[in-house]
C-alpha cells in the first residue's frame, strides 16, 4: 500500500526551494535535480483540488505559494498554476475579519462528532434533520479512488470540499454516525446499513 504525506505538497515546494537557492556544485546532483524539477512540479499541480487549496488548508497552500514565489527566474506552467490556484485561494477563503481559518471547512468532521456525540447522550431523537444528515453523509463518501493519496473507494473525508483526502479517522466517525438511527434506519449496526456503508 502506497504511503502519501499529507506533507507532499509542502515537500515539493520546499525541495524546489532549496534546489534554486542553494544549488549544488555536484554535476551529477545538479543533472538529477534538473531531470526531476519539472516532474516534481507536474505532481504538485495534479494534485491540487479544483478550490485551489492544499487539504483546503491555509497553512499548507501559504507555504507552498511562498516557497515557490520565492524562486525568482521564468516559472514553468505548472509552477505558476500552482501559485495562480494557490493565490486565488488564499483571497477567497479569508474572513470578513481579516483573518484566516486553519482549513477552510471541516463539515464532515464536525457532523459526525456532533452526531456522535447526541447519540453518547442520548438526545439523538431531537434532531428532526436525521434523514437530511443521513442523505448528506453518504453523498461525502467517495466512490473513485482518491487522486492524491491513491485510496481505495469507501472512505471519508473531514470535509466535503475538493480538497478532502479520505483517512482513517474521518472514515469510521462517518460509520460510526451512519450505524445511529438516522434516516428510518433503526439497526445500530453497519450490516443493516446500505452496502456503500460496509464499503467505508
Amino acid at each position: 500500500m502506497p504511503v502519501v504525506s499529507y506533507a507532499l505538497p509542502a515537500l515539493i515546494a520546499i525541495g524546489q526551494c532549496v534546489h534554486f537557492h542553494r544549488r549544488s556544485r555536484n554535476p551529477v546532483r545538479k543533472l538529477i535535480n534538473w531531470f526531476v524539477t519539472g516532474r516534481t512540479l507536474r505532481v504538485l499541480r495534479r494534485i491540487q483540488p479544483t478550490t485551489g487549496g492544499y487539504l483546503e488548508a491555509t497553512p499548507l497552500t501559504s507555504f507552498v505559494v511562498m516557497a515557490l514565489t520565492s524562486i525568482r527566474r521564468r516559472r514553468r506552467a505548472a509552477e505558476q498554476e500552482v501559485i495562480d490556484e494557490g493565490l486565488r485561494f488564499l483571497a477567497n477563503s479569508v474572513r470578513p475579519d481579516g483573518s484566516w481559518p486553519i482549513d477552510t471547512n471541516l463539515a464532515t468532521w464536525v457532523t459526525t462528532l456532533s452526531v456522535n456525540a447526541l447519540a453518547a447522550a442520548g438526545d439523538l431523537e431531537s434532531l428532526d434533520t436525521r434523514s437530511q444528515i443521513l442523505d448528506w453523509l453518504l453523498k461525502q463518501q467517495y466512490t473513485e479512488r482518491h487522486p492524491y493519496t491513491g485510496a481505495d473507494p469507501g472512505g471519508w473525508a473531514w470535509t466535503d470540499l475538493a480538497g478532502g483526502v479520505p483517512d482513517c479517522d474521518d472514515t469510521p466517525g462517518a460509520i460510526l454516525a451512519l450505524a445511529l438511527p438516522l434516516g428510518g434506519y433503526s439497526g445500530r449496526t453497519c450490516g443493516q446499513r446500505p452496502h456503500r456503508v460496509r464499503d467505508g
